[in-house]
C-alpha cells in the first residue's frame, strides 16, 4: 500500500481542502473609510421611518455642564457618531455657546479596529476667541463623544494637522490611532 494512501494523509488533504474551500465562500470586510455627514438624522428629503435612538449631549459652558437628551439614527458607529456631533453642534448654536462666525465642524469618523476616532475639522473665524470658550467647546465635544463610543477626539484647522484647535489650546492632532492620556 503506498503511503500517500494511510489514512492520516488523506484526513490531512481533506482539512486542507475544507480549509480551502471555507476561504473562498467567505466575503472580506467592507473597507472602512472617514463619513462625512452634512447635517444629523439624514438627508433633507430621506424617509422618515428610521429607527431613532436617545445620545447625551454634555454642553459645557462657564465650566457648568449641561446634561441633554438627543435623537439621533440608529445607525453603525461611525454615522452615529458623526450625528452626535451635529446635534451637540447645534444645540451649542442655539444656546450661544458655539462662536459666530465659525462654520460647524466638517465630521470625519475613523474606524481602526474596534475603536473609533471622531475628526472634527474646522475653519476658525478671523478673530480669536476666549480662552474659557475653547475650553467649553473642546470639553463638550470630548466629554459628548467618549461617552457615545468614540475612543478619541483628533482636530485639525483647514484640513490640516494642528496643535491648536481655535487657536488657544493645545489639543490632540495625531491621526495615528494611538491611545492618548486624557
Amino acid at each position: 500500500m503506498p503511503r500517500w494512501s494511510s489514512p492520516w494523509v488523506l484526513l490531512g488533504v481533506l482539512a486542507v481542502l475544507a480549509a480551502a474551500a471555507t476561504l473562498m465562500l467567505v466575503e472580506p470586510p467592507a473597507p472602512t473609510s472617514p463619513v462625512a455627514v452634512p447635517a444629523f438624522g439624514g438627508q433633507a428629503g430621506e424617509a422618515d421611518n428610521q429607527t431613532r435612538v436617545d445620545t447625551t449631549l454634555y454642553v459645557v459652558a462657564g465650566n457648568v455642564e449641561r446634561i441633554l437628551q438627543a435623537e439621533v439614527r440608529d445607525a453603525p458607529t461611525s454615522q452615529r457618531l458623526a450625528d452626535t456631533v451635529q446635534a451637540l453642534h447645534a444645540e451649542l448654536v442655539r444656546q450661544g455657546v458655539w462662536p459666530s462666525g465659525v462654520p460647524a465642524p466638517q465630521v470625519f469618523v475613523v474606524n481602526l479596529g474596534r475603536d473609533a476616532t471622531v475628526v472634527l475639522d474646522v475653519t476658525p473665524a478671523g478673530q480669536p476667541i476666549p480662552v474659557e470658550r475653547e475650553q467649553d467647546l473642546i470639553a463638550s465635544f470630548e466629554r459628548t463623544l467618549t461617552e457615545a463610543g468614540a475612543a478619541e477626539v483628533a482636530y485639525l484647522q483647514n484640513g490640516q494637522a494642528t496643535g491648536r484647535w481655535l487657536g488657544n489650546l493645545a489639543v490632540n492632532a495625531d491621526l495615528s490611532g494611538g491611545t492618548r492620556t486624557r
